[in-house]
C-alpha cells in the first residue's frame, strides 16, 4: 500500500523547469509537449496529454479553407468537453491549456485572426515551416498572435531561424534536428542534430538575455527524444 501511494505522489510531482514555470498556473507538471502532427493530434490526444500533466496540442495543419476550419472547430470542442468532464478533476477548473499548431506557409492571415485568435483565444500557438511569416496581414504572425495574449512557439531547424524567431519576440523556441526530423524538416545540408542544435540555441538565448536583460526564451528539443535519457540530456543544457 505504501509503495502504491508513493507511485501516486510521484505522478503528481511538479518538475521545476523553465517550461513548467512558464505555465505553472495551467497544471503543466512535466516538461513535455505533444507535437501538433496533422491528422493525428486532435482534441482527444491533447486532452489526454493535459490530464497527464504535459502540454497537449491540436494540429490545425493547413488552415486555409472551410474544411480545415470545420475540422479545427470540432477538435477544439472535443478538447473542451474532455477537459471539463467530471472525471478529469485535475483540469476541470478550466485551466487546461488550449494549444494549437499551424503550418506557416499555408496559413491564411484573415482566417487565422478571426476564426482562431478572436473566437477561441488559444493559450499557446505554434508555427513552423516557416515559423516567422513577414507581411502576415498587418504585421508578422508572431506579433499578431501575441496581441491576443497567446504564448508563441516557433519550431526552427537552424541557428539563423532561431535568431529570427527571437528577434520576432517568440516565447518558446523548438529545436528540430534535421537527421531525426519527420515532416517539414529542414534540409540536411542546412541543419544539424537535435541535441547539438539545442545546445547552440540555449547558448544564444543566454547571451541575448545577458545583453538585453530581457526575459529568457524557453528552448525545447524535438525529434529523436524517446525516453528519459534523452529528456535528461536536453534538460542538462540549462545547467
Amino acid at each position: 500500500m505504501t509503495n502504491n501511494n508513493n507511485i501516486s505522489n510521484n505522478k503528481k510531482k511538479l518538475w521545476n523547469t523553465k517550461f513548467t514555470q512558464l505555465f505553472s498556473s495551467h497544471h503543466l507538471r512535466v516538461p513535455i509537449m505533444g507535437a501538433p502532427m496533422a491528422g493525428v493530434s486532435g482534441g482527444k490526444l491533447a486532452a489526454a496529454a493535459c490530464r497527464a500533466g504535459a502540454m497537449g496540442f491540436i494540429a490545425a495543419g493547413h488552415f486555409n479553407n472551410e474544411e480545415s476550419r470545420i475540422h479545427l472547430e470540432r477538435e477544439i470542442q472535443i478538447f473542451r468537453e474532455d477537459t471539463t468532464s467530471n472525471n478529469n478533476s485535475e483540469v476541470s477548473s478550466g485551466a487546461a491549456l488550449l494549444a494549437i499548431g499551424f503550418i506557416g506557409h499555408s496559413l491564411c492571415p484573415k482566417q487565422f485572426e478571426q476564426q482562431v485568435l478572436q473566437k477561441h483565444r488559444p493559450d499557446v500557438v505554434q508555427f513552423f515551416a516557416p515559423a516567422v511569416i513577414h507581411n502576415f496581414g498587418t504585421n508578422n504572425n508572431i506579433a499578431i498572435a501575441k496581441s491576443y495574449g497567446a504564448k508563441v512557439m516557433a519550431q526552427i531547424g537552424t541557428a539563423s531561424e532561431a535568431q529570427e524567431a527571437m528577434d520576432a519576440g517568440v516565447d518558446i523556441i523548438i529545436c528540430q534536428g534535421s537527421p531525426e526530423a519527420g515532416g517539414h524538416g529542414v534540409r540536411l545540408e542546412l541543419g544539424t542534430g537535435t541535441l547539438s542544435l539545442t545546445s547552440h540555441v540555449v547558448a544564444m538565448v543566454k547571451q541575448q538575455q545577458q545583453q538585453a536583460s530581457s526575459p529568457a526564451v524557453v528552448v525545447l528539443a524535438a525529434k529523436g527524444i524517446v525516453g528519459g535519457r534523452g529528456l535528461a540530456a536536453d534538460l542538462a543544457f540549462w545547467v
